[in-house]
C-alpha cells in the first residue's frame, strides 16, 4: 500500500513516534546536523540489538536466534530465500527483548537499503508492538508475545524503490491491535515505511540542504533528489517520497540570479 493512503491520524501517530525515538536517544532534532542520522544510536535506545548476517536466509536467521534466545524459531517453508531484513521481538512477563537483522554483504544489500530495512523494523516496534503490549497490560494478558517479520529482497525492477515483501507475524493479538489502531495488515507495512522515511530524513535538515543546493541545482525535483539522497544515505525513491510529502520544493524561497 502506498504511503499516501495512510490516514491523517495515523500520519500524526507516525510523526509522534519519530520524535519519541529521537527523544529517547537524547538527540535534539533542532540542533541535529543535516545529513546522515545516527540510526543505530536511535535503535539502541530500546531493548533491541542490531546484527548482520551474510547471505541471510530464514534458515540462517533461525540458527542465529536459537543461539541468541535458546529457543527454536519457526521459519517459513522457503527457508533458503534471501532476506533483506528480519525483526524478532519477544515479551514474556516483565522481560522484553528484540533483534533487528540485516544482510551483511554490500553487493546484495547496499548500505542505504540496510539502513532503511532497520528503520522500517524499528517503526514496527514503536507503532505496532508497543501499543499491543499496552493493550495486553490493560487486559492483564500474561501469555508470551512474539513478533517476527522477514523482509524479502526486492525484485530487480523494484530494488531502487525500497519495495520489500514482508508481513508482520504476531503470536497473539494481531486482530486486536488492527481493530484498536484502525488499520489493516497492508497499512502496517506502509506505516513502517513512512516511519523509516521520516526517521532517516528529518524535516528541518531536509529543508536546510534543499535550500543550500537550490542555488546551484534549482528547484527541479529529480535533480534535488539525486543530490540529497547521498547526503542522508537513503535511496532516491525514499528521498523523492520525502520531498513530495514535505512539499519542500514548493517551500523553497526564490533565488535571485
Amino acid at each position: 500500500m502506498a504511503i499516501d493512503k495512510i490516514p491523517q491520524h495515523r500520519r500524526e501517530a507516525i510523526s509522534q513516534a519519530v520524535h519519541q525515538a529521537y527523544q529517547d536517544a537524547e538527540i535534539d532534532l533542532d540542533t541535529l546536523k543535516p545529513g546522515i542520522v545516527p540510526l543505530y544510536r536511535l535503535i539502541q535506545s530500546y531493548p533491541i540489538s542490531v546484527d548482520e548476517i551474510q547471505d541471510m536466509t530464514a534458515q540462517k536467521v533461525a540458527e542465529f536466534l536459537e543461539v541468541e534466545t535458546g529457543q527454536t524459531i519457526l521459519i517459513p517453508e522457503d527457508k533458503d530465500c534471501l532476506l533483506a531484513g528480519y525483526l524478532y521481538l519477544q515479551q514474556y512477563q516483565d522481560s522484553l527483548s528484540g533483534c533487528i537483522l540485516t544482510e551483511k554483504r554490500p553487493s546484495a544489500a547496499p548500505i542505504f537499503r540496510r539502513r532503511f530495512s532497520a528503520a522500517h523494523e524499528l517503526g514496527h516496534y514503536l507503532l505496532h508492538f508497543l501499543p499491543l503490549l499496552e493493550i495486553n497490560r490493560r487486559n492483564r494478558t500474561s501469555e508470551p508475545l512474539i513478533v517476527t517479520e522477514g523482509l524479502y529482497n526486492p525484485k530487480q525492477e523494484e530494488a531502487e524503490q525500497d519495495i520489500f515483501n514482508g508481513e508482520l507475524s504476531i503470536t497473539d493479538g494481531l486482530d486486536t491491535i488492527l481493530e484498536n489502531l484502525g488499520i489493516d495488515r497492508n497499512l502496517m507495512e506502509a506505516e513502517a515505511d513512512c516511519f523509516a522515511g521520516e526517521l532517516l530524513i528529518p524535516e528541518k535538515g531536509c529543508y536546510e540542504l534543499a535550500k543550500r543546493y537550490q542555488g546551484r541545482f534549482g528547484k527541479k525535483l529529480d535533480v534535488l533528489v539525486g543530490r540529497l539522497a547521498p547526503e542522508f544515505l537513503v535511496s532516491k525513491s525514499a528521498m523523492k517520497q520525502r520531498l513530495i510529502d514535505l512539499n519542500i520544493v514548493g517551500k523553497l524561497p526564490k533565488v535571485l540570479v
